[in-house]
């Protein structure tokens, strides 16, 4: 077993048997700065470095990622330096976030251990994304007001910089504003009308996505696509239900409503929304991503509720966090050594 599993799994243990330990919580968060940032091969890892070795900011001057990409060839840094420079930036995005939101920040990141650790080291382009848009969604759980909403947008534009899929998280704010009652509507009706309402999502992004999108438009709806069917989209709806189901009973058992839990309840209402995608390829999960670590942070958060029934979400969100490990990863059709040990296996810092 390598050395990085065994300290991983003892760290995984440590937090949550400490779960309030500031101390412990930034040594997890170098730890998986380390495991991410300095991760010399995985599964998606040829078509991240292929990336970065094509990128010119003459082709595409408008892309900060093809800037960052091009500063760093330019000083003759290789890719996986680059990589850990960017992983930096996103753990502390993370971690500000947790910090901020939680009093128990090793308890979530022991379900980020379980769940969507590997995912994030795997999809690098798609953390960066990530960890921006995580802390984009703080400003919405902050105070209601303009600024906080304008702080958003642009974190989300600057997330889009690095992965394309950050374009559906511009919608938020305006799904927001629907009155709750038909955002449960609009959530249930693309549960139930997923089948039909999905034949619509491809045409529409056929039309309204500019050129440089469409090879990526062609990869998700059509490339992609080819694999799926109708028992593994029941599947991802069953994965999407189980984090608002979990959220919702939080919401309904509380006594009062404050703007934390109505921003939490559409927030997973909105990404109910997000199986229209999932008809096509469960790669759009990733979109989800950052309101699944707020949804952890949530749920850990019960631990501050005298109603201790509210508690038994924590037990739930371990069991989703495990299920989508082994929906992700161990299922996954390259296996777990091609998904996950090798992860383990090439790391910079300790080959």
């Amino acid at each position: 077993m390598p050395i990085t599993l065994i300290i991983t799994v003892l760290l995984f243990i440590l937090a949550i048997c400490f779960k309030k330990s500031k101390v412990l919580f930034a040594l997890q968060i170098i730890w998986i700065t380390i495991m991410a940032g300095f991760n010399t091969n995985a599964a998606d890892f040829q078509n991240n470095y292929n990336t970065y070795i094509a990128a010119n900011n003459r082709d595409k001057w408008w892309n900060l990622y093809t800037w960052l990409a091009t500063y760093f060839k330019e000083k003759m840094i290789d890719y996986v330096h680059f990589n850990f420079f960017l992983v930096c930036i996103g753990m502390i995005l993370i971690a500000i976030t947790i910090v901020r939101m939680t009093k128990y920040p090793n308890l979530v990141i022991s379900m980020y251990y379980i769940f969507p650790f590997i995912d994030n080291i795997i999809q690098k382009r798609g953390f960066y994304a990530v960890a921006v848009l995580t802390y984009a969604l703080y400003f919405l759980l902050k105070e209601k007001n303009k600024f906080n909403y304008v702080i958003y947008m642009f974190l989300v534009f600057v997330a889009f910089q690095f992965h394309a899929s950050a374009l559906l998280l511009f919608t938020v704010p305006f799904f927001m504003m629907i009155p709750l009652k038909i955002e449960r509507d609009i959530a249930l009706a693309s549960v139930l009308f997923c089948n039909i309402l999905s034949g619509v999502i491809s045409k529409v992004a056929t039309a309204v996505l500019p050129t440089s999108l469409q090879e990526k438009n062609t990869l998700y709806f059509s490339t992609l696509a080819s694999s799926a069917s109708l028992v593994h989209t029941l599947v991802w709806i069953v994965w999407q239900l189980s984090f608002l189901l979990l959220i919702y009973y939080i919401y309904r058992r509380k006594e009062s409503i404050d703007h934390i839990d109505d921003v939490m309840i559409r927030l997973n209402l909105w990404g109910t929304i997000l199986v229209l995608f999932y008809a096509y390829d469960p790669v759009f999960t990733r979109v989800f991503r950052p309101i699944l670590i707020l949804d952890l942070i949530y749920v850990v958060n019960t631990l501050n509720y005298k109603d201790r029934k509210n508690r038994l979400t924590i037990l739930g969100m371990f069991g989703v966090c495990g299920i989508s490990f082994i929906l992700f990863d161990l299922m996954s059709q390259w296996g777990f050594d091609y998904m996950v040990l090798q992860i383990f296996e090439n790391n910079l810092m300790f080959n």
